[in-house]
């Protein structure tokens, strides 16, 4: 264990001491990793209009707390495939289409009981015209495991991974008028455990939200936005008798703003109250936020800094109702030519009100360096850190992986 905290800890350092590439006059609204790179491009497949981007990424892992438990921990090394297809086509008039279809399939060396099989898809549609209106249609489907750190897992050790199956689908559009702009959202997903166990995690979301803006000069612009939330389950009572379906409704106000080329972001602060249809869950009206800001200090380095608050599901026992905070500092780097790096440190608070009042709180970091062999080869290696702390010594955890892999880029 100490082990991998010095190589994350090592990593980490690494990446936010690294020395930026030469600037060069390009957009600096797109991530440093997704800049034009000669000789190292990666064109993708051209099919009619269309352009196909595949990639395929191989790699071994170290994890020192495979089942994310705070004693008798349990090591191993796992192998995983993770192939990915994206299909990218432009239209004249200002419409995109963007596609993808993923896999990521894990094998272990010495607990097979763990292994699994992700897979998903999305598609989506984008119109955009030339007075600012835009219309975006969206739909997918994920085949997920549920992670051994997840707040609301069941799952012990002897138990396998829980798989889940999500529907998720959004329409959404913005209407500019002079000064002002009106933005409409509708999303929806449809979230179905495919272990009995879990039949009371089931559940139907829909969500709506209609944002209110006023431009005071091309950079800035004000926004009030309202939005309203409903969980609907599947069984009509949780395993404890508990009706969970919950509305909430909520508004955020706030500011976005471009200073310069080198500093952009929005924050909204608001409240919301979720509204429980059992009498036996008391309502509750709190604080919520959303936010994110980028600095460009360099041509090719990004720093982003995302923060939220709001209300989130649970069936924990004992439980009225769950807040999750949430904050995380990224940075994307060109280090060399030929060289990028991503980091990241995170923390995350889940409170549970009721009688199963406390917090699980976890704090995190991950770095991945990535050295660009030509335009289809790549070597990557990686590493990461969790450490969670709760009232319950069964929610603990620390846990650390280290890992490495080669990718492939048509």
């Amino acid at each position: 264990m100490s082990l991998s905290r010095l190589v994350v800890a090592l990593a980490l350092g690494v990446s936010f001491c690294a020395a930026p590439a030469a600037a060069q006059a390009v957009r600096r609204d797109v991530s440093p990793l997704d800049l034009p790179r000669p000789g190292y491009e990666n064109d993708g497949i051209r099919a009619g209009g269309a352009v196909i981007l595949v990639q395929l990424d191989a790699e071994s892992q170290y994890d020192s707390n495979l089942f994310a438990t705070s004693q008798n921990e349990i090591n191993d090394i796992r192998f995983e495939l993770a192939p990915s297809v994206e299909l990218k086509r432009d239209f004249s008039g200002g419409g995109r289409l963007r596609a993808d279809i993923y896999g990521l399939f894990r094998v272990h060396a010495d607990n097979p009981r763990e292994d699994s099989a992700a897979f998903g898809g999305s598609a989506s549609y984008a119109l955009t015209s030339r007075n600012g209106k835009r219309l975006l249609v969206s739909g997918g489907y994920d085949r997920v495991i549920e992670a051994r750190g997840d707040p609301e897992t069941r799952a012990g050790p002897t138990d396998r991974p829980r798989k889940i199956d999500l529907f998720k689908g959004e329409v959404g559009g913005r209407l500019p008028i002079g000064r002002i702009f009106l933005e409409a959202n509708l999303a929806s997903e449809k979230v179905n455990y495919r272990d009995s166990a879990e039949d009371d995690r089931d559940l139907s979301n829909y969500r709506g939200t209609l944002r209110l803006g006023y431009l005071i000069s091309p950079n800035t612009n004000l926004f009030v936005e309202g939005f309203a939330n409903h969980r609907d389950y599947r069984l009509a009572q949780d395993f404890n008798g508990i009706n969970r379906a919950t509305s909430t409704v909520g508004f955020f106000a706030g500011v976005q703003k471009e200073l310069g080329q080198r500093l952009r972001g929005r924050f909204g602060i608001g409240l919301f109250r979720a509204d429980p249809e059992s009498p036996a869950l008391d309502a509750f009206t709190g604080f919520g936020a959303t936010g994110e800001l980028v600095w460009n200090p360099r041509v090719r380095t990004a720093i982003s800094l995302r923060l939220s608050r709001g209300d989130v599901a649970t069936v924990r026992s004992g439980a009225t109702g769950a807040i999750e905070s949430s904050a995380r500092l990224s940075l994307n780097q060109e280090v060399r030519h030929n060289l990028l790096l991503r980091a990241a440190v995170g923390y995350l608070d889940r409170s549970y009100r009721g009688s199963a009042r406390g917090h699980l709180r976890t704090v995190s970091g991950e770095t991945e360096l990535e050295f660009l062999l030509d335009r289809r080869w790549a070597l990557y290696a990686g590493a990461s850190y969790a450490d969670r702390n709760a009232l319950g010594a069964s929610d603990r955890f620390a846990r650390a992986t280290v890992r490495a892999g080669i990718r492939l880029k048509l």
